[in-house]
């Protein structure tokens, strides 16, 4: 990695990492529409040749990718492109986060419902008859049979969550740059 970008992805504090990119989007906001369309679309999809032609559309792809080359070694460009793929992961990150505390919290209230029945702890309401033939609605402990279906359904929830947890786990690794330094993205095109 080049020690700019490293400087910039060791930044921790997120109030210094918001003002290194509003510095950004003020050198971004001074550069053509089409130098920013070139921008944006390098963030999204990293194919800087494809960028360019995206920009600017009548050029051949020899012609972009040599053009593509020039202006990623604009500083101010790469500066701008560094700043927002960064902003873009680590809006990411804070999106699977939230993503995964949503999924982990719904499976766990759901086992921690389990678990009550399953302990005895939460009162089942049952429909019974009394001897004047009038339906009544009693409370009762779970029964062995209820006790059964709730262990079932937590063995099932277990099984889902073991599953789903290596996906969630894998998502963040989106996050991580394998590329080395921005001639690796280069290599893309």
């Amino acid at each position: 990695m080049t020690p700019f970008i490293k400087t910039i992805l060791a930044e921790e504090d997120p109030a210094a990492r918001d003002k290194a990119y509003n510095e950004a989007v003020k050198k971004y906001k001074k550069l053509s529409p089409r130098k920013q369309l070139f921008i944006d679309q390098v963030v999204l999809h990293g194919n800087h040749t494809a960028a360019y032609q995206t920009a600017y559309p009548n050029c051949s792809a020899a012609a972009a990718k040599s053009s593509a080359s020039r202006l990623m070694a604009d500083p101010v460009i790469a500066e701008c492109i560094t700043k927002g793929r960064n902003k873009a992961r680590v809006m990411i990150g804070e999106f699977l986060r939230q993503r995964c505390l949503a999924k982990f919290a719904d499976i766990s209230e759901k086992r921690s419902v389990l678990t009550r029945i399953i302990r005895g702890d939460i009162m089942i309401e049952k429909e019974v008859i009394d001897k004047f033939g009038e339906k009544q609605v009693i409370k009762v402990k779970p029964g062995l049979d209820e006790r059964i279906r709730a262990i079932t359904a937590d063995e099932k929830l277990e099984a889902k969550w073991e599953r789903q947890l290596p996906q969630l786990m894998n998502l963040f690794n989106i996050l991580d740059d394998p590329y080395q330094s921005l001639e690796d993205y280069d290599a893309l095109d």
